[in-house]
């Protein structure tokens, strides 16, 4: 068995192109996660806005929502009641998921979105 020599321009143009393959992947699976958080955060949205249609619960439906989230995700954050409130607003800025899937906004991180929304007063701090 021959030894690779880390100088081997051979060796050096595989690895290149593994680690650039690698990272190119590292890329594509962080797009699909933040897309994935996106379409969930608009589903949330989806549903709050209904009920909010549908039931007088008004603002405790947040607070209710905020804190069995956290009794039942202990471990996750993004769901306190002011990022609950940001998600019914990120469903009715689009309120239909080809409007924003198809577009950016799916494929930034919620964290840009909001900083967006807030930029162009989208959003408030109450319900």
């Amino acid at each position: 068995m021959k030894p690779i020599l880390k100088t081997d321009s051979d060796y050096l143009v595989l690895f290149e192109t593994l680690k650039t393959d690698v990272q190119h992947s590292q890329t594509r699976a962080a797009f699909g996660v933040a897309r994935e958080v996106m379409l969930l955060y608009w589903r949330v949205g989806q549903g709050i806005d209904a009920a909010l249609q549908q039931k007088s619960w008004g603002e405790a439906l947040l607070e209710q929502l905020a804190l069995d989230f956290k009794k039942n995700f202990p471990d996750i954050e993004g769901f306190s009641k002011r990022n609950l409130y940001r998600m019914r607003n990120f469903f009715i800025a689009y309120p239909t998921q080809n409007e924003f899937v198809t577009q950016a906004v799916s494929q930034i991180p919620w964290g840009h979105n909001v900083i967006i929304f807030q930029k162009i007063k989208l959003l408030s701090n109450t319900a």
